[in-house]
């Protein structure tokens, strides 16, 4: 299974700020990983694969970052599938 994550700064100023992030990925065993990676440009993706399966991904879990306004999606995809950009959208009735 796959986590996808998009690292995307907005900011005021023109300046990129390079910082590391955090990333908590929950399984549905019950059991969860920190995953750390340093955020060198804006709009940087990274992948992560897992041999299970996971149901929640939490940004910035222990709230290291004092400015932040996040949104995180969460979709399922097959491995096969990651090498695209996918967007998940409210359901309609």
């Amino acid at each position: 299974m796959a986590v996808n994550f998009l690292a995307r700064q907005t900011q005021s100023n023109p300046v990129f700020f390079k910082m590391p992030i955090e990333v908590r990925v929950h399984f549905t065993d019950g059991s969860d990983t920190i995953l750390q990676a340093m955020n060198d440009i804006n709009n940087q993706y990274y992948t992560w694969i897992f041999n299970k399966k996971p149901n929640l991904v939490q940004f910035d879990p222990n709230d290291k970052i004092v400015l932040k306004q996040s949104t995180t999606v969460v979709g399922i995809t097959n491995d096969q599938m990651t090498k695209g950009y996918f967007q998940l959208f409210q359901n309609y009735p």
